[in-house]
């Protein structure tokens, strides 16, 4: 149930469909905040997880379509400590929490377990930052 995998080397960005875990391991694995910050996982037509930052340091959201309009949400681990942070990629800066400062490791896990079933685990949080309504 793969769809398309998008991503950027040296701020060009470029898409693999049907992707292998391994090829989103390796890429998550060498992101830097800078020329490789961005990826993104869009299985069937309406659900998508996303990562922006560097491997030490990311944030993943997940979108999710509903009918015309669609939600955002920001993953994050089960802590109680909650401070805003900023982390850096190509195109910016993105405000944050704490908790939602993820590894490259963490975000295979989520990227696996979203490959089989395009929702985020329920290991993780999720907040909602947006929430786009039909027009």
């Amino acid at each position: 149930m793969v769809g398309e995998f998008r991503y950027e080397i040296d701020n060009c960005p470029l898409i693999v469909y049907e992707p292998a875990i391994d090829f989103i391991e390796r890429y998550l694995q060498q992101m830097d905040a800078r020329t490789h910050s961005f990826c993104e996982l869009t299985v069937g037509e309406s659900a998508c997880l996303q990562a922006r930052g560097g491997a030490s340091r990311m944030i993943v959201e997940y979108r999710i379509g509903e009918g015309e309009a669609f939600r955002h949400y920001v993953v994050g681990r089960k802590k109680s400590t909650l401070f805003p942070v900023k982390v850096r990629y190509s195109a910016g800066m993105i405000q944050a929490f704490t908790n939602e400062l993820l590894t490259w490791e963490e975000a295979l896990e989520l990227f696996g377990a979203f490959m089989d079933h395009p929702q985020p685990s329920s290991a993780y949080l999720l907040r909602e930052t947006f929430r786009e309504q039909e027009l």
